[in-house]
This record gives structure tokens, C-alpha cells and sequence, in this order.
């Protein structure tokens, strides 16, 4: 190896991190071409309440499972995207509600709880939450399939989102607006990959949680690679 020139050990040194770019690309394509991708717009779901968390704000307030909200601080509510816009900016401040349960509309006032969320990029904020969840049914899914082309350019869009996320986020710490604890080490991620197993391999049926399984720690080891 030493006794090469200088563009062949560029090269060399080159192929390990090219192989692990272009396993990502290949292995997000493969996922793209056999599940499609989900362009499901969450305003065009209804406000719909399916599981409301234990001990949560939601909880307290009174609210329950299958209530549709129809109003937030005043403002009409007819879509999940109108929720997730209004409850964040009610850090620890009551939050009036409105919901329609069994045909009748119920006053309820909630105070969405104060959490850390972090972004993309690793920078942390602070956000409202009320312990509230909506479950999107196959029938409202709006997703977009793709041939071996099209897959293959998803592949590299996505790879390049987690490359442009991750230098962003390096050089959030650097000045930072980010912490470094966030980095993880090889007992991190193998934590991580647990967690993955885990939270994959769900499903109704035996098959659904192999057919999960495999596809989660597909998409797990191409983020890996990158």
C-alpha cells in the first residue's frame, strides 16, 4: 500500500466509505420500489383522536378515545395538521379544546405539557405536547410508487439528507448550538439497533412482524452505512 502513488491509495482509502454510499443508495431504492414512498399530507386528515397516553394532559383534561377536536385557543380545527401547528405554541398555558364526542361538542381545557425535542440538525427547543396520537388507517395512506429508476434516485436523495443533516449537525456542536452528547459510540449503537429490533418486528400476524422486521433493519443499516 505505501509503495503506491498518491492516487491510488486516494482510491483505495476511497472504496470503503463509496461502498458503504452506495449500499445506502441500493438498500433505500429497494424500500422505495416495493413499499413506495408516504406523501400522506396530514391536513387533509381529520383531527381524530385514537389513543390518548396514561397520566398525560390530554388525560386530565378528559379527553378520550375517538373525540374529534374542532377547535384549539378559539381557532376551528379540521385537519391532524392544524393540532400538531397549534398545540406546540401552548408551552405550559392553558389550552382551551373543543371536542365533538357521541354528536356533541364538549369544552375541555388542557395545558400541554413542556418537552425538549430536538431536530435534524441536533438542535434543541422547547415544545407543548398534550399526550394525543392519531393512527393513520391504510385507507387514508397516500403513498407513491416508483419503478427501478425512480427508487434509485430516492435512494440517493435520502442518502443525501442524512449526509447534509449529520455535517449540519457536526457544525451546530462546533459552535454550539448542538450538543455532542448526541453522538453515539458502538454500545450507542448497538442500543439503538435493539430498540430498532424491537419496535419493528410488530404486527398482527407472524409474517407482518418479519416482513417489519426486515424492513426496519434494512433501512436501519443503510442509515448506519451512511
Amino acid at each position: 500500500f505505501h509503495a503506491q502513488s498518491v492516487g491510488v491509495r486516494a482510491a483505495i482509502a476511497a472504496a470503503g466509505p463509496l461502498s458503504n454510499f452506495v449500499f445506502s443508495i441500493f438498500a433505500f431504492g429497494l424500500l422505495a420500489m416495493i413499499y413506495g414512498r408516504d406523501i400522506t399530507d396530514e391536513n387533509t386528515l381529520s383531527a381524530r383522536i385514537d389513543s390518548v397516553q396514561s397520566g398525560s394532559p390530554a388525560e386530565k383534561a378528559g379527553m378520550k378515545s375517538g373525540d374529534v377536536i374542532v377547535s384549539l385557543g378559539g381557532e376551528r380545527i379540521t385537519s391532524w395538521g392544524g393540532v400538531k401547528k397549534i398545540v406546540p405554541q401552548y408551552l405550559d398555558r392553558p389550552l382551551p379544546v373543543t371536542v365533538l364526542r357521541d354528536g356533541d361538542q364538549i369544552s375541555l381545557s388542557a395545558t400541554p405539557a413542556v418537552v425538549t425535542a430536538m431536530d435534524e440538525q441536533g438542535v434543541e427547543h422547547k415544545t407543548g405536547i398534550l399526550g394525543i396520537a392519531r393512527t393513520t388507517l391504510e385507507s387514508e395512506r397516500q403513498v407513491e410508487r416508483f419503478g427501478p429508476i425512480g427508487a434509485l434516485g430516492v435512494g440517493a436523495s435520502r442518502v443525501w439528507e442524512i449526509v447534509s443533516s449529520t455535517g449540519a449537525y457536526l457544525g451546530n456542536v462546533f459552535t454550539g448550538r448542538a450538543s455532542a452528547q448526541h453522538i453515539a459510540g458502538p454500545l450507542g449503537i448497538m442500543g439503538m439497533s435493539g430498540q430498532v429490533a424491537k419496535g419493528a418486528g410488530e404486527g398482527p400476524t407472524f409474517a407482518d412482524k418479519i416482513e417489519n422486521l426486515s424492513r426496519g433493519l434494512l433501512a436501519w443499516a443503510a442509515t448506519l452505512s451512511v
